[in-house]
């Protein structure tokens, strides 16, 4: 969402930290886990200044819904998916003039209304979403060929969701991966588009095409922090050599949701283990002193990496981070995976609070008791 500095800067920490979070691109890929869906219905919508608009809008949405989305052929699935893009778009404009109306509220009520208008956001993204999962799981040839159509569009949105659809079309045992994959690399070869490019960075990735790694690689000095978030999570899980340069540079990125997935894929997503990867995991560790969550767990990320290549030299850095006030999941994880003595009484200490994973606490006390 592009909202003026002057304006975005006057809201609450928190208020400003929602609204990011919402209008990322990265807010659906930057989970290490799964990915998670909500089901929803379809949302409405209300335009002001633009009735028309609205009335169309509502009457597309209303006889959208006539039927559950699993029972929509393909081509209502992808109209209905783009009418969300349309309606998120409209959302983007919205919340520049909500951020201006807002500003003389007092605090409480400022998150009041932020939790109001995220809720809200979310809810469309949700919706659009959902659209997106049922054609993945058909998975057909009949969707393969929409998703085509899509990524020849000369709407940037609709080669978006062209794009989304073909990343994990046919899960969980995929089909077409190797179609998806040219089609994917073919719109690569030309396109500009911010969004798209991430989309296509993400989608490679979870096709885990090799094919894609020279042409990701080029993008790894984009302009765009987004663009090059794409880059890193299509770069995951190849042990390529280019690929594993790319990441290493990119693990040095200014931006730290760069770095901190570059340094995740070098630390647990390959099995390569040379001098050089090791310097890279290292280096996090001595650069990334800031105070904030990503860096910490870009720390984190780091001594695991160098834990399961049995890298020594965590050690006294391990110690240190289990004395902390806040110990990190990674930490502990680390040092369950080098299995230390030296590691033993801090982590037998950690009983007495630490309630992340009891589970994974008790591994790394047995990984790391004396035989």
């Amino acid at each position: 969402m592009f909202i003026p500095f002057n304006v975005y800067g006057m809201l609450p920490f928190n208020c400003r930290f929602e609204i990011t979070m919402i209008h990322s691109p990265r807010s659906l890929s930057s989970v290490k886990s799964n990915y998670t869906r909500e089901n929803d219905s379809p949302p409405f919508c209300r335009i002001n200044g633009n009735s028309a608009l609205a009335h169309k809008m509502k009457k597309e949405a209303n006889s959208s819904i006539d039927k559950p989305n699993d029972q929509k052929s393909t081509e209502e699935l992808i109209e209905l998916g783009l009418l969300l893009r349309k309606i998120q778009e409209i959302n983007h404009y919205i919340g520049q003039v909500f951020c201006l109306s807002i500003i003389g509220e007092k605090p409480e009520i400022q998150k009041i209304l932020v939790d109001f208008f995220v809720w809200k956001f979310l809810k469309d993204k949700n919706a659009f979403w959902d659209i997106v999962w049922i054609l993945r799981y058909r998975g057909n040839y009949e969707v393969l060929t929409a998703a085509s159509r899509l990524c020849e569009s000369k709407n940037p949105k609709s080669r978006e969701l062209g794009v989304d659809i073909l990343g994990q079309l046919g899960v969980p045992e995929r089909s077409f991966p190797d179609e998806s994959g040219i089609i994917l690399l073919k719109l690569l070869e030309n396109e500009e588009n911010i969004d798209v490019l991430y989309s296509i960075g993400v989608a490679i990735g979870h096709l885990k095409d090799p094919r894609g790694v020279a042409p990701l690689a080029k993008l790894k000095n984009h302009l765009s922090a987004d663009v090059r978030f794409g880059v890193v999570i299509g770069l995951l899980c190849q042990e390529d050599e280019l690929a594993i340069n790319t990441l290493i540079e990119m693990s040095t990125d200014e931006d730290e949701d760069v770095r901190n997935w570059a340094t995740f894929g070098l630390g647990e997503m390959i099995e390569t283990d040379t001098p050089i990867i090791r310097h890279a995991l290292f280096q996090r560790l001595i650069d990334e002193k800031g105070e904030t969550d990503t860096e910490a767990e870009i720390r984190g990320e780091a001594l695991l990496g160098l834990a399961k290549r049995k890298d020594k030299r965590v050690i006294n850095l391990l110690i240190e981070e289990l004395c902390c006030n806040c110990v990190g999941r990674l930490s502990v994880e680390a040092a369950k995976e080098i299995g230390d003595t030296r590691l033993y009484p801090f982590l037998s200490t950690l009983q007495e609070w630490w309630d992340v994973d009891r589970n994974l606490l008790q591994e790394a006390i047995y990984s790391c008791q004396s035989e």
